[in-house]
């Protein structure tokens, strides 16, 4: 790999730092929305459609653990990002040619496994840079959701003009640019640091560990009743399409603007407070989904709480992991969070959430994943108390 000059961890180069984050959730923006779309345009079924987003969400239970092992390896996770940023844009390229569902399901297994490589390991380089300002990591992951916001809204336009059949003609461009802010990001100091090692295993079995770990994959089986079923609830109960979109919006707009300040609610509050707190509130959150979806302010206030179940949950957790893994293992400890949540948490509650609408219906499957969290809540909560004795 291309060797490159390394920088001191205080100059912390903000605005590349930035411009990852916000080009690499455009592609969010684009695939959560608009996917499923193009795949149907394209002739796929909907249980084939199904299938092949499974591929892609399970490579991020697996690829981000494997590309974490080897940057911590190799102490340089900054050239990891580079590489993995380059392969799943040529990976991405295959879809041109990709015309049956095999030849898509491999497509996406390959763009996946490297592009779910990619977050976790750049979050480890942040927080690298960051150093002791590590509490200012909300404002640099602001620029995500900003541009995941930009996706959604432009990406929606302009297929709805062009037809979602040309999707992958504003994706692969996307993808390109999260090459280009790989290659800007300078290497740091801290990706040559060869300090004491320690025992990935030995970090496991700390109980504050397994209760972080418990605590997020539930937090986010308890979510995914959110991103699958959310827009029919509010569909079934009346909210015309627009209304629907402005209520996600709302969410993703209290996401950003918690962001700019968790710096500040970090200093005040411990991380561990404002996870289990995150939990508290994703609770009452699904309630009130539950059981006032016709009352307009209760949902307001339902989806202005995604401020506190994403944006506060995730810049906790994302502190508690760069405490507990370190000795050259940041990349891991970030890569096993988001396999764990986001991957097997993801996985389980598209699962698990799909068959208890079905069988119990939509307001009772809001309180499981309202009981879920709480499950959450208590268990991150022992293991908080037993390290602690």
């Amino acid at each position: 790999m291309p060797s490159a000059q390394p920088v001191n961890p205080s100059q912390v180069p903000l605005r590349r730092l930035a411009s990852f984050y916000f080009f690499n959730f455009i592609i969010l923006g684009l695939f959560l929305p608009f996917w499923p779309l193009y795949l149907q345009a394209e002739g796929f079924t909907p249980v084939e459609i199904g299938e092949l987003l499974a591929v892609l969400l399970a490579t991020r239970i697996i690829s981000p653990n494997f590309w974490g092992w080897v940057a911590d390896k190799r102490n340089q996770p900054v050239q990891i990002i580079r590489l993995t940023s380059a392969l799943a844009l040529l990976s991405f390229l295959w879809v041109y040619v990709a015309d049956t569902f095999w030849q898509m399901a491999l497509m996406l297994a390959a763009m996946g496994w490297f592009w779910n490589a990619t977050l976790p390991q750049f979050e480890a380089v942040t927080l690298k840079f960051l150093g002791q300002d590590h509490d200012e990591y909300g404002r640099l992951r602001a620029w995500g959701s900003i541009g995941f916001v930009v996706a959604v809204l432009l990406g929606g336009e302009i297929l709805e003009r062009v037809g979602y059949t040309q999707m992958p003609s504003l994706v692969w461009p996307s993808l390109l640019l999260i090459a280009v802010a790989a290659w800007w990001v300078p290497v740091s100091e801290a990706d040559h640091e060869q300090g004491a090692k320690r025992d990935l295993f030995q970090v496991l079995k700390q109980p504050a560990v397994i209760g972080l770990f418990v605590a997020v994959c539930l937090m986010q089986v308890s979510h995914a009743v959110y991103y699958t079923f959310y827009s029919l609830w509010m569909e079934q109960h009346g909210y015309s399409g627009a209304a629907i979109g402005g209520l996600w919006s709302l969410g993703v707009v209290a996401e950003i603007l918690v962001f700019w300040v968790t710096g500040r609610l970090l200093r005040r509050w411990s991380a561990e407070t404002l996870l289990l707190f995150s939990l508290f509130v994703t609770a009452l959150r699904w309630q009130i989904t539950a059981w006032l979806p016709e009352t307009l302010t209760a949902v307001l206030f339902a989806q202005a709480l995604h401020a506190v179940t994403y944006g506060v949950y995730h810049a906790a957790a994302i502190q508690l992991v760069h405490r507990y893994f370190k000795g050259g293992l940041d990349a891991r400890g970030q890569g096993l969070y988001s396999s764990i949540s986001f991957g097997l948490g993801g996985a389980i509650g598209a699962y698990a959430m799909g068959h208890a609408w079905e069988g119990v219906g939509p307001e009772a499957t809001f309180t499981i994943a309202s009981m879920v969290a709480v499950g959450g809540l208590g268990l991150a909560w022992l293991g908080f108390r037993r390290a602690s004795l």
